[in-house]
């Protein structure tokens, strides 16, 4: 059965702050699941409906269903998983992070969660080339967490470049990724609390005696019993033998019975059937066979008791035969879940050795170079470290000798299936690692991708010993739009480049002021955070604070109008800046104060520009269609005013070139969309008069 996500199955809760005391990974997750809303996810099951499924199929079939599911999990499963484990972990270990931008202006600018109506279509998502789930968590904690560390933007450049430019260490580790597809989540499963293998050996263990599990010392013992492969082999060995001879006795008792039954005479005097009744009561099997026919051969003659027997024998091979299938579909489950695993810590190992051979990737990148460290010292951290690993290069484990054979190795699969349970938090580190290098490839990729196409990455230029933020862009474009169809633009602000400091935009409606100044602020987030940015040429100063004002709504819940939700935003900004006092601040408003009346709102939005933009630290760009804003290049000489226009075809229909260039735009469109959109003559011309009534106010 299929359900829609549940959009809060984590219990996340979100405020708008820093996240300097939040649980990060949880802030990550409770934006980033929402994209998934519209992904079916499998509903968990209780266990009546797990026993329904049993009951309309076989075990066997249901264990397969299971496997294929843990193999290859839809992504929301998969999701949240990792967020769920990556949230465990973080309460036990400190997550460094920045305050850069907020949780409003991550979602203003919709870097992890597109908007209502294609929540899929998100920042984060278009520009993501990761292989595994690790490594996309990894690239989104990136991308919201810029620094403004000159130092660190430099590293984080040098790593993307020389994964660019050395081809060989690119092909090595990406071939080595491609790897770990099918592996990674196969080791996720192991924080499924509904994992059914391991409920499985939970039901099976060996001396599993509910009350005496209770006792310290049996418990221990139980804990060695279940631990220990070779008690268990030889355990295994001994139930094999009296398998295979209660087998090879239930088909002499199918064969002979019939003759006996129609001839009256053995087909051997070797082993006959009062012999065959002796050694029967010894299985389990056998001995319900005979007990059968005992009582019925006490009222029907030997003839008759024969068929019996017979078909008691046949049934008993039957199900005998069905349940050594069940158990063999059983046993290759977790071969194939543990040959995975192992195919995991070899990656691993692979991984740790090509980086460590790497200068630039072993001293750049501080999570592996940690990680490549503690790889060495994992299996050597523990006894159960030790024995799960040895246990992992088994061929047995490795599907280089069959699990089933006779006098198997079953036990070497159950031990390390038991030790990878408990043991699976050591292995988060590496999982992280293996995530951060995945996230470093993913911008490599990223930035090869565009080389040779009309829009481009660059690598920007971090301005260093300015007395004023700078920020100057060409060829801009935003990741948001199609690379075939979207246009690129330039702007210079700052006196490093003998402009204004602020920018104001103006334009008609659709023209692409939003676009437009979103693409300038996200470049600025990944120039800061992943080393490069959508443009051909980006120079800037470093900011410590990146903030916006952009898709206010009202706020039910919180008793907050429209209006409202402006004035608590602007107070955000106008705070950020003016708290910031050792740093630069990058601001974006667009369309401040629309929720009121013209000349209040007008009156209030250039008080709101006008005081951040004589803020020395801070760069404001903002968009309007309040004339009253545009003065204020006059009357400060603290911004320049830009606009994008729009053209008419031969039709007379709106064209959009998507051009910033220097001025104020007069245009108006509104009515002309509307009559492009559909409505009626009444309706326009009754517009067109109101509008000719208030021009001659």
């Amino acid at each position: 059965m299929k359900t829609k996500i549940k959009l809060f199955t984590l219990s996340f809760h979100l405020t708008i702050a820093s996240f300097s005391n939040a649980n990060f990974y949880k802030i990550i997750a409770q934006e980033n699941l929402k994209s998934l809303a519209n992904i079916e996810n499998d509903q968990k099951e209780g266990f009546c409906s797990f026993i329904e499924k049993i009951d309309n199929q076989s075990f066997g079939s249901v264990v397969k269903t299971k496997l294929e599911k843990q193999l290859n999990p839809n992504t929301h499963d998969k999701r949240r998983l990792i967020f769920s484990l990556l949230d465990e972990y973080e309460k036990n270990h400190e997550t460094p992070t920045t305050s850069i931008i907020d949780i409003k202006t991550i979602q203003d600018l919709e870097l992890l969660c597109g908007s209502k109506s294609n929540p899929q279509f998100y920042l984060g998502s278009q520009i993501d080339r990761t292989i595994t789930e690790s490594g996309r968590i990894a690239l989104y904690k990136r991308l919201i967490q810029p620094t403004s560390n000159t130092e660190e933007l430099q590293s984080q450049q040098e790593i993307i470049k020389e994964l660019v430019n050395n081809q060989e260490l690119f092909n090595e580790l990406n071939d080595t990724l491609k790897n770990l597809t099918i592996p990674e989540n196969v080791v996720l499963s192991f924080w499924d609390s509904e994992d059914i293998f391991k409920m499985m050996l939970e039901q099976n263990k060996v001396l599993n005696i509910p009350f005496l599990e209770k006792i310290k010392s049996f418990k221990k013992l139980s804990r060695w019993v279940n631990r220990s492969e070779k008690i268990l082999e030889g355990r295994g060995r001994i139930i094999t033998v009296f398998d295979w001879v209660s087998t090879a006795l239930m088909l002499y008792g199918a064969v002979e019975l019939p003759f006996y039954a129609i001839t009256g005479k053995n087909i051997t005097d070797k082993l006959p059937i009062k012999d065959f009744n002796k050694i029967a009561p010894y299985t389990i099997t056998g001995a319900m066979c005979w007990a059968f026919g005992r009582v019925f051969s006490e009222q029907w003659n030997s003839r008759i008791t024969g068929s019996i027997a017979t078909n008691n024998y046949a049934r008993g091979l039957y199900y005998y035969y069905v349940e050594w299938d069940t158990e063999k579909i059983i046993v290759n489950g977790f071969q194939t879940k543990m040959s995975h695993v192992a195919n995991y810590i070899n990656s691993l190992q692979k991984i740790a050795s090509i980086t460590s051979q790497n200068p630039i990737l072993n001293q750049k990148l501080t999570t592996v170079k940690k990680f490549n460290k503690n790889l060495e010292k994992l299996a050597s951290k523990s006894n159960d470290l030790k024995h799960l690993f040895r246990l992992l290069q088994t061929n047995t484990i490795k599907k280089k000798e069959n699990a089933n054979r006779f006098l198997d190795f079953w036990s070497r699969i159950r031990v390390a299936y038991i030790l990878m349970t408990d043991l699976k938090n050591d292995f988060i580190d590496a999982m992280l690692a293996v995530g951060e290098l995945d996230a470093q490839l993913s911008i490599a990729k990223l930035y090869k991708e565009f080389e040779n196409k009309d829009v481009k990455f660059c690598f920007p230029t971090y301005l260093k010993e300015t007395a004023t933020p700078a920020f100057s862009i060409q060829e801009s474009w935003n990741p948001m739009i199609a690379p075939e169809k979207v246009i690129t633009n330039n702007i210079n602000i700052g006196s490093t480049y003998h402009s204004s400091p602020n920018a104001i935009i103006t334009g008609p409606n659709a023209g692409g002021k939003s676009t437009i100044m979103k693409g300038f602020i996200s470049a600025a987030i990944m120039a800061q955070s992943l080393g490069i940015a959508p443009a051909k040429e980006f120079a800037l100063t470093p900011f410590k604070n990146i903030i916006t004002y952009l898709n206010i709504t009202d706020d039910i819940a919180a008793g907050n109008s429209y209006f409202k939700a402006g004035v608590i935003r602007a107070r955000d900004l106008i705070e950020t800046v003016e708290n910031n006092t050792d740093g630069f601040t990058l601001t974006a408003a667009d369309e401040v104060f629309g929720g009121t009346n013209n000349a209040e709102g007008q009156a209030a939005a250039k008080s709101l520009i006008q005081t951040l933009g004589e803020n020395n630290n801070n760069i404001c760009i903002t968009n309007t269609h309040f004339p009253l804003i545009t003065d204020l290049q006059k009357e400060t000489g603290l911004f320049t005013n830009y606009k994008v226009s729009v053209e008419y075809d031969q039709n007379g229909n709106i064209a959009y070139p998507y051009k910033l260039e220097n001025g104020i735009s007069h245009q108006k469109i509104a009515l002309k969309i509307l009559r492009e959109e559909g409505f009626g003559d009444v309706f326009l011309d009754r517009a067109q008069n109101t509008l000719e009534n208030i021009n001659n106010l």
